[in-house]
């Protein structure tokens, strides 16, 4: 680290040595045209950073910043780390498919991405499902409660009183569990 700039709090002697070994593997991607290797390198490297470091809440991206890594470069470098041996059984799986042997080298950041997103989806452990915004909440609420009024209006009167009751507590249920 140049003698102008300040380590982040917590940096010894070792954390310093590594942001170097950042920096450096940091350039060789920039300079690079297929670097898979180099990303899951740089990933690794900064999972032993993070993790030598007690980071606060918000500092990971403080420290990138320090690093001159954009946050969403670094968050990749440490998704494509923690998923290697996924993508190294995919390219398996891959040359056991056809003549071609295929590895890392021939990948490029993007197609390495989405084979391990494949994989990932195969083992059932994709994107989290999309959350849903507040007006689809409400409008699929809405249409409950139209559906749960139109059931209820085709019980008789006298038997209306308990199923309600019956009704409103299973609906707190869940928001009693939640709480």
């Amino acid at each position: 680290m140049p003698p102008t700039e300040t380590a982040p709090a917590g940096v010894g002697h070792n954390s310093s040595k590594i942001m170097e070994e950042i920096k450096a593997e940091h350039a060789i991607i920039q300079r690079s045209g297929k670097v898979v290797q180099n990303v899951i390198n740089l990933g690794k490297k900064l999972i032993e950073l993070r993790d030598s470091m007690e980071l606060g809440y918000g500092e990971w991206g403080k420290l990138l910043k320090q690093l001159a890594i954009p946050q969403r470069t670094g968050d990749r470098c440490v998704f494509f780390a923690n998923n290697e041996t996924r993508l190294l059984n995919a390219l398996k799986e891959k040359s056991a498919k056809s003549a071609k042997s295929a590895t890392v080298a021939d990948l490029t950041v993007n197609k390495a991405e989405s084979m391990i997103k494949e994989a990932r989806k195969k083992e059932g452990k994709g994107p989290p499902p999309k959350t849903k915004t507040l007006t689809e909440l409400v409008n699929s609420y809405n249409t409950c409660v139209e559906t749960l009024l139109n059931r209820l209006a085709l019980v008789p009167p006298e038997g209306r009183s308990s199923l309600v009751e019956s009704t409103i507590a299973k609906l707190r249920a869940p928001v009693k569990q939640a709480a």
